[in-house]
């Protein structure tokens, strides 16, 4: 594997661009991020795993994610905070509040405290515990680096920066 996209795009296609955006986001490369999401884009749009919503929502959380680190790392590029913010947008239309709440609050920072607290409620009913932990930490709770460190983070901030950019 990977199995060349000239014969469709797979399930294990998606899984890799996860990892590799995951990675890009953990080590701080918002821009390689948002080019990897970029590029995978319109192969996931034309497969048959976009018409199962769950992984919609997952890609569109990975081009959210992406998008808004990569704005955060050039936030004068207007463009691509127009684009972050459809990026969450999408998320909310798709019904995932908590996921939309948690990366609204990076793009709105005057208002991240009631948004990261709704994310916090909206993970806390869903069951979603590393969102929740990131929520909680960008909040500045110690709970969120001490749920991660339970989990064996050693670098419960690099994650965060993975969920919530």
């Amino acid at each position: 594997w990977p199995h060349p996209l000239t014969h469709g795009y797979h399930l294990q296609h998606l899984q890799i661009a996860i990892a590799r955006t995951a990675i890009h986001l953990y080590t701080g490369d918002a821009a390689g991020a948002w080019q990897a999401v970029h590029a995978e884009a319109p192969h996931f749009a034309r497969s048959g795993l976009a018409q199962a919503p769950a992984l919609r929502i997952l890609f569109a959380d990975l081009q959210a994610r992406s998008a808004v680190a990569a704005w955060r790392q050039q936030p004068g590029d207007l463009t691509m905070r127009r684009t972050a913010v459809r990026g969450v947008d999408d998320l909310q239309r798709l019904g995932a509040r908590g996921l939309a709440s948690l990366l609204r609050a990076s793009l709105n920072p005057e208002s991240a405290d009631g948004l990261l607290r709704g994310a916090v409620a909206e993970f806390t009913a869903s069951g979603h515990g590393i969102h929740h932990a990131a929520a909680l930490l960008r909040l500045r709770e110690p709970a969120g680096a001490a749920t991660l460190r339970t989990q064996g983070i050693a670098d419960p901030d690099r994650l965060a920066a993975v969920f919530a950019p």
